[in-house]
């Protein structure tokens, strides 16, 4: 989902842009705690009984993926308009675009936003504990 997220705004159909801005807004501003809690402690509120690998696995991932995603656009961003108008004057169609100018460039520039996500999902390892001993 964090790698898809930055075309939803560019290329058609446009109504996933919503979708994708809903989602970096919503799980964005959730605390790693509070989600791993809200999984954990309200999945068995609707008959879903989860581990506590489970809950912090979705929890985490689910919050990294937002975080992704906004890292992902940013460096989308950074790759220059007149590379992928020489892509398209050569005669490349939109996902050979994609696949062989964008997405190499985007991936180099987003390298040391995924290592700075990485540390956070190893740190918040340690909340899966207050689901065990409750």
């Amino acid at each position: 989902m964090g790698l898809q997220s930055p075309y939803y705004g560019d290329y058609p159909p446009f109504h996933y842009r919503r979708y994708s801005t809903y989602w970096s807004l919503f799980f964005g501003e959730f605390q790693y705690l509070f989600a791993v809690f809200l999984v954990y402690f309200g999945l068995p509120s609707i008959g879903i009984y989860v581990s506590p690998l489970v809950a912090m696995n979705l929890s985490v991932g689910l919050i990294s993926g937002s975080y992704l995603a906004e890292v992902f656009r940013g460096a989308l961003k950074l790759v220059e308009p007149y590379e992928i108008t020489v892509a398209k004057v050569a005669g490349m169609r939109q996902l050979q675009v994609i696949i062989n100018i964008e997405l190499p460039q985007m991936l180099r520039f987003s390298v040391p936003g995924i290592i700075n996500e990485f540390f956070f999902c190893i740190k918040s390892d340690a909340l899966c504990l207050y689901c065990r001993y409750r």
